[in-house]
């Protein structure tokens, strides 16, 4: 079985305790427009602007369950925003709203 190709793009460019930044959206769509040249469907990439921690868990198990993911398909997590990494357990913490 061929497995399917998704991707779910988040960014975040405006912060209530931090710097906000320039350029996550442009990052974003770039990252977007690139998967579409490289033959992603654009129906099976979504963008999230902007979510706050509760949107994007919404988002994240609302776009697993409406496409059926199976185990031949790829799904891409794209974020683009303030991160740190964390070194005692390296896992990423992202910052969002």
């Amino acid at each position: 079985m061929k497995g399917r190709f998704f991707a779910l793009i988040v960014y975040t460019n405006k912060y209530k305790n931090f710097e906000d930044l320039l350029s996550p959206k442009e990052d974003a769509e770039v990252v977007k427009n690139t998967l579409i040249q490289r033959g992603y469907k654009d129906k099976n990439i979504q963008l999230c602007r902007e979510p706050t921690m509760n949107e994007l868990d919404t988002e994240i198990k609302k776009f697993y369950r409406n496409r059926k993911l199976t185990s031949h398909d790829t799904l891409l997590f794209y974020y683009s925003g303030h991160g740190e990494l964390a070194l005692e357990n390296d896992s990423l913490l992202f910052v969002l709203k």
